[in-house]
């Protein structure tokens, strides 16, 4: 156990001097990477399984394209990518999980698959109406895959414009997410 809390601590320690934030979250505090996903699981409707830490890495779909993150996965392949500066999941893969999920599924309406997004969205990002009232909203399919976006309406001079996207297979199966609004 004391080998395992060395290696978290390790390896946040090094997510945080990567970005210039060390001291920045007391160990054992609220915003600790595990309670965050935690939390976010509960809101996105994921099951509470147990994570393992995978490493510091970056988040190529950031404003900045570099975004320092450390990421966790648990055992049905959902990555979840925290970010230390934010103290917050910015994004969650769980692409690998459309090869277990059947094809032969009922699925949702449009309707109701766009519902469980906005509810995605409202229970992750504070007072959301007020923010999505500044947002221009995108929706789409790819084949049984359905993608619900938020962008600013007047994007950044940034490698990819802030955004907020619920990905849903035609289940209501969340299998992507994403949340760089905080950031600029």
């Amino acid at each position: 156990m004391k080998t395992a809390r060395f290696f978290f601590h390790a390896g946040m320690l090094l997510a945080l001097l990567a970005t210039g934030l060390g001291g920045c979250a007391p160990a054992g505090s609220a915003d600790e990477p595990t309670t965050v996903i935690r939390k976010i699981r509960a809101q996105l409707d994921l099951p509470q399984l147990p994570l393992e830490e995978a490493g510091a890495g970056v988040m190529i779909n950031s404003p900045s394209g570099n975004e320092a993150v450390i990421n966790y996965r648990d055992r049905d392949g959902r990555i979840y990518s925290y970010d230390p500066a934010l103290r917050q999941v910015i994004e969650i893969d769980a692409r690998a999980r459309l090869s277990v999920l059947s094809p032969d599924a009922a699925a949702l309406s449009l309707e109701k698959l766009r519902a469980r997004a906005k509810k995605f969205a409202a229970a992750t990002v504070a007072d959301f109406d007020a923010v999505a009232a500044g947002l221009r909203y995108e929706e789409g399919n790819k084949g049984d895959n359905y993608f619900f976006s938020w962008y600013p309406q007047n994007p950044s001079n940034t490698m990819m414009p802030p955004f907020l996207q619920i990905a849903l297979y035609k289940t209501g199966e969340l299998f992507a997410y994403y949340n760089t609004l905080a950031l600029k």
